[in-house]
């Protein structure tokens, strides 16, 4: 399954079969009631992180988002729901320069449980 997703990206994102499989593995994290991420970024001075993809894994029944408060027109908010994915870059595809409408935040679990699946690719 993970292999059809991973074609999947690649030919949405239109970047060589090699960033794929040279990508970081794909990392799932638990999220209980009141669980977050603070705002950040995903590419630093070490990491390199060209796109991140976010699974959704469950439908989280309050809470969870994902916000981008600095996006282009404004703050965009995603909410988890089972089977969706975000993809965005990190960097700007042509300078690999920081793209800082990607810095964005988890925001806290109200009721239930959250799963969400981080995959980065360099």
């Amino acid at each position: 399954i993970l292999k059809k997703i991973l074609l999947r990206v690649q030919g949405t994102m239109k970047v060589p079969p090699e960033a794929i499989h040279s990508s970081e593995r794909v990392q799932v994290v638990h999220y209980k009631k009141g669980g977050f991420f603070d705002l950040h970024h995903d590419s630093t001075g070490f990491l390199k992180r060209q796109i991140t993809v976010l699974y959704y894994l469950n439908d989280v029944e309050g809470g969870g988002q994902t916000e981008f408060p600095e996006a282009e027109g404004g703050s965009i908010r995603a909410a988890p729901k089972k089977g969706d994915a975000l993809i965005f870059y990190n960097l700007h595809p042509k300078t690999l320069s920081p793209d800082w409408a990607a810095v964005h935040k988890a925001h806290a679990v109200t009721r239930g449980v959250k799963w969400v699946a981080n995959h980065w690719i360099s």
